[in-house]
């Protein structure tokens, strides 16, 4: 009778579980500039912008770009290289406060200046190196726990806003649209 208490307690746990973690899910896709916006599985999406503060980790004697995430974090380290390079040139910090969760994105200090470019933190101890990816100028450093959380990082660019971006495609739509009936 008690084993079966228990097996049936833990399958109404785990069975009222999974649904939250997948509704928890995300990708997040933001820039050095303090852009960015969540992804949810439905496809809907929400702006975030980010802020300057004082480093809570100490790793930058100067202001840092924070970016406040809706969930607790495993902290950690991620270090980005740009390849040919193996040196890093810029990192995603996850860090956890008393009340809420955080990404720091540093980089590595460079012409454009940037609000993430602080150079990288003095305390960084990465748990994964990735390289870059994409052109130079547009460089993306991308983090997928494979969990269904995916950091999107622009590094060397400028983030269009998916609003902008959606009325954008409204506005070639209704061109097209109006030059098709015109002829």
């Amino acid at each position: 009778m008690k084993r079966t208490f228990w097996s049936a307690t833990a399958v109404v746990v785990a069975l009222s579980v999974v649904p939250a973690v997948a509704q928890a899910q995300f990708t997040f896709t933001f820039d050095e500039w303090g852009n960015g916006f969540f992804t949810l599985p439905d496809g809907s999406q929400y702006n975030v912008k980010g802020y300057l503060a004082a480093d809570p980790t100490g790793g930058i004697a100067g202001p840092v770009l924070i970016y406040d995430m809706p969930e607790l974090l495993v902290p950690g380290d991620i270090a980005f290289t740009e390849p040919p390079s193996n040196d890093y040139s810029d990192a995603f910090r996850f860090f956890n406060d008393a009340v809420t969760a955080h990404l720091i994105f540093y980089s590595d200090q460079d012409p454009i200046d940037a609000p993430a470019d602080t150079g990288l933190p003095v305390n960084l101890n990465p748990v994964f190196v990735l390289p870059e990816v994409g052109r130079e100028g547009y460089n993306w450093c991308i983090y997928d726990t494979g969990l269904g959380f995916r950091y999107e990082g622009l590094s060397d660019g400028v983030l269009p806003e998916p609003t902008s971006m959606a009325a954008l495609g409204l506005g070639i739509l209704a061109l097209a649209r109006r030059r098709k009936a015109a002829r």
